[in-house]
């Protein structure tokens, strides 16, 4: 087998798709799999891999951490004239995904797509949900060319087959419990989150306007209501709307910005519980991310979160975009330790059954199932 990937964002990103890739493409020099990589250029990226290949990239206005790149389809051609793929993997609806779909189209070679981002639903927070019809057809159009198209998980499969999509399948998340643990709980990070003496709440994610930020903040302002700021919020990441939302935040919140590696698996073991109010995620990593560290999770009982989420027994579910049933949840694991740490055992010990390995192995098995397929076709039509 050998795999050509395109994709519009790559390492050293730091996003869920980013970094779903690099642990996928970790498990193929592992498993001595020849893979290329097409993705989007990073000015400062100093990421030294031959089988990645990089063309300009610009942002795309809804999620800059995504990148219209400009490909140079006789470059991609050259590469994969030598490199000779067996299966094409396309991440992308924008143009390095194009490029990939018209080399499938010339070569007449197997391929597949995934679906990581639900650019429909985002477009309601930029006020532009009158042209969701308009990419839903985009993206039916789109996904339509493919042997299967791999969802994260079961929310967004039916979301998917209702908008018309065909050949669905499932390519769900692990989560690195070697790095994700809660022994790497740290004095330091908890006080640099501002949590010493108090019951600290994290959020790790993008800040901008389809994460539900400002819910978090509403929930937090009747929590320090209710308790007197006995609790303290770390914000991680980044965004467009950081600014803004560190001119509005309560005054126990602390912004630590993007962190990553060591530094990241330290901020989610050194917490208490896990604040996730996105109603947009079609998986939500950082979910199994909180419970490998040991974290309870409160989040909405929406989307993709549904796949990992169990009320009452790895965490808390509350309803969507209601900030005082988030309040209310956060507030019964803040007042019953018992719960709280009851919880935070059975999130850990769930995350330790999604291993990386068991789901890159299902992936390659379902990709040789699509080279199989084709090959069979092949084999039909000949013989008639």
């Amino acid at each position: 087998m050998r795999i050509a990937i395109f994709t519009d964002t790559y390492l050293p990103q730091v996003n869920g798709v980013a970094r779903t890739l690099g642990k996928f493409t970790e498990y193929l020099r592992d498993k001595d799999v020849p893979y290329t990589i097409f993705a989007p250029a990073l000015l400062d990226a100093n990421l030294q891999d031959e089988n990645v290949h990089t063309f300009p990239g610009y942002d795309f206005f809804l999620y800059r951490e995504c990148k219209f790149a400009i490909p140079n389809y006789a470059a991609i051609r050259h590469v994969l004239q030598s490199f000779k793929p067996t299966i094409v993997h396309i991440t992308t609806p924008f143009p390095i995904g194009f490029a990939g779909l018209k080399y499938v189209q010339e070569s007449n070679i197997p391929a597949v797509a995934s679906y990581h981002t639900n650019f429909p639903q985002y477009l309601e927070y930029y006020r532009l949900d009158f042209l969701q019809n308009v990419a839903w057809s985009f993206l039916r159009w789109f996904y339509n060319h493919f042997a299967r198209t791999y969802c994260p998980s079961g929310e967004t499969q039916r979301l998917l087959r209702k908008h018309g999509i065909r050949h669905l399948d499932i390519w769900s998340r692990g989560v690195s419990t070697g790095v994700f643990h809660p022994g790497n709980a740290d004095i330091q990070m908890r006080r640099r989150m501002g949590g010493e003496n108090k019951i600290l709440l994290l959020y790790v994610g993008r800040l901008a306007p389809e994460k539900e930020v400002a819910v978090l903040f509403k929930a937090l302002q009747v929590l320090n209501a209710r308790s007197g700021q006995k609790i303290q919020l770390a914000i991680v990441g980044d965004g467009p709307l950081r600014d803004n939302l560190q001119a509005a935040a309560p005054e126990n919140v602390s912004f630590l910005g993007y962190l990553q590696g060591t530094e990241l698996a330290a901020a989610y073991a050194s917490a208490d519980i896990f604040v996730f109010p996105s109603v947009t995620e079609t998986l939500g990593n950082v979910i199994l991310e909180a419970m490998a560290s040991g974290l309870p999770v409160v989040a909405p009982w929406t989307g993709g979160i549904k796949d990992n989420l169990r009320d009452m027994e790895n965490g808390l579910a509350c309803i969507a975009r209601n900030h005082l049933s988030l309040a209310n949840k956060i507030s019964l694991l803040v007042e019953d330790s018992v719960l709280r740490k009851k919880l935070a055992r059975q999130a850990h010990q769930y995350a330790k059954n999604c291993s990386w390995s068991s789901v890159f192995a299902q992936l390659t098995a379902g990709y040789q199932e699509v080279i199989d397929d084709m090959s069979s076709l092949r084999s039909k039509t000949v013989n008639h």
